[in-house]
């Protein structure tokens, strides 16, 4: 925590590699942190008061400040150092560099730890759509009907419902806030659906603002539960908290995991991350694609170094319902059926199938696609009826996997779908799909979508360009 008094300032962090600085409960540095400061990439720390990045705020009232300052080193040298410099009201001038806490500056700004076994100041544990990034792994993960959803622990703070502001697009909307326990739990619903794209959130609470971008356009339903790859069983068991949504990852970080009876696999020596100490070891990296439509999580892996033979149990307490399921997975290359797996139910010693995870690979380690489960490589999606504790078997043969969504099956109306894609002798391609709609084409994952004009149901094309995504509109 930083003794901070009113008035304006000026702060500098000059790191080999990158950092973060933000404010508030350092509880919240994985969801919506208010963001002071911030270098993203490789760099080397200069030599002089000039060097680094500069970052500057406003204090309108005195007291203790919690501050988090995040620093990673990616190679070659390292260092960091954070300071503070005396900002000049009339002329912007900047005075000399001090560090935080320098003992040997008695005006330095001075630094205490937090107190983390104190409830401390509110913050938001979880929200929903989760958060829009720029990459091909952006694809939507959240319908056009989608529910904003906030939980906010309060901490030592007593919220007001009614205290609680919200605007989607720069227009304010009236969100529904009630307290459970020590949460204030924040819900709004949109009145029209909303249109395919990114959207803006903006919530206000106490005296906070804190903001993110999400992205709506799914072909399916926003997902209700879902399966991280890395949280694969241990000694037999999965842990409860997997089971409860929103999950933020990370629970079983360092357990063991038996071989034979919660994964199979030979020994894979790179990146022995996450579930260090499991023998033989499975190979993980890190990922960025933390969006699994209903949250965004803390801390995700994705499997890899992936072959025949290999399968991993997770069982987990599903809410009861019927659901399609949708594999996240990738491959550096884009050649047919790269990303292939099979699903299985594991029940009393006996393993039956539930059916295929197969598509094109993604053209990039990580750049997941969402591969849905189907009866077989160019059969029709699968509905499985579950619930309860539920032992499901992920068995690949090809391709990073990372996680599963379940999606709820939609009622009513069929909902359009592509239900096969077929590569035929002639070198042309078969779509297929259900429910009406329109069929549209675009060159990545993102767009830009465009439909094919006179396109029915099925629908045989010649390819033109080596790689083409496809869905349907209603």
């Amino acid at each position: 925590m930083l003794n901070l008094q009113p008035g304006m300032y000026a702060m500098n962090v000059n790191s080999d590699d990158g950092f973060r600085v933000h404010v508030g409960n350092p509880r919240e540095w994985w969801t919506l942190p208010l963001v002071v400061g911030e270098f993203s990439g490789g760099r080397g720390a200069g030599g002089g008061q000039g060097d680094g990045t500069f970052f500057y705020f406003k204090v309108t009232q005195a007291g203790l400040y919690p501050f988090r300052l995040v620093w990673y080193e990616g190679g070659g040298g390292s260092s960091v150092e954070w300071s503070s410099r005396a900002l000049d009201a009339d002329t912007g001038h900047l005075g000399t560099a001090t560090l935080i806490n320098d003992a040997f500056v008695p005006a330095s700004i001075k630094a205490y730890q937090y107190p983390l076994a104190t409830p401390g100041s509110p913050y938001v544990k979880s929200f929903a759509p989760g958060r829009d990034r720029t990459s091909a792994a952006s694809q939507a993960r959240a319908s056009n009907d989608a529910t904003i959803r906030v939980v906010i622990e309060q901490g030592v703070a007593t919220l007001s419902e009614t205290g609680v502001a919200l605007t989607v697009d720069g227009s304010a909307v009236t969100p529904t806030a009630t307290k459970v326990g020590s949460e204030l739990r924040v819900t709004y619903a949109p009145t029209t659906p909303w249109a395919d794209g990114v959207h803006n959130a903006v919530l206000t609470y106490g005296d906070r603002t804190v903001s993110w971008n999400f992205r709506t356009g799914s072909p399916f339903k926003t997902p209700t539960f879902f399966i991280e790859a890395e949280d694969f069983d241990s000694n037999g068991q999965g842990l409860p908290v997997a089971s409860q949504m929103p999950y933020m990852g990370g629970a079983y970080a360092g357990l063991s995991a038996t071989a034979g009876t919660d994964y199979q696999r030979d020994d894979s020596a790179p990146s022995p991350l996450y579930r260090h100490g499991v023998n033989p070891r499975v190979s993980m990296d890190r990922t960025g694609d933390r969006n699994r439509g209903l949250v965004d999580i803390a801390v995700n892996f994705k499997l890899g170094w992936i072959g025949g033979g290999q399968w991993f149990n997770y069982s987990r307490d599903i809410p009861e319902g019927r659901y399609n399921v949708y594999a996240a997975i990738s491959h550096g290359e884009s050649n047919p059926g790269q990303l292939a797996a099979t699903l299985q139910r594991v029940s009393g010693g006996t393993v039956s199938d539930l059916g295929v995870f197969n598509a094109p690979g993604t053209g990039g380690w990580g750049n997941n696609a969402l591969v849905p489960l189907r009866t077989a490589p160019d059969g029709a999606l699968v509905a499985l009826d579950l619930g309860g504790p539920t032992t499901l078997r992920y068995a690949p043969t090809s391709g990073d996997w990372d996680f599963l969504l379940l999606v709820p099956v939609s009622e009513g109306p069929t909902q359009p779908q592509i239900t096969g894609i077929r590569r035929n002798t002639d070198g042309t391609i078969t779509i297929e799909w259900t429910g009406g709609g329109v069929l549209q084409a675009g060159p990545t994952v993102l767009g830009p979508w465009e439909d094919v004009a006179g396109a029915t149901s099925p629908y045989t094309f010649t390819p033109q360009t080596g790689i083409l995504f496809g869905r349907i509109r209603q």
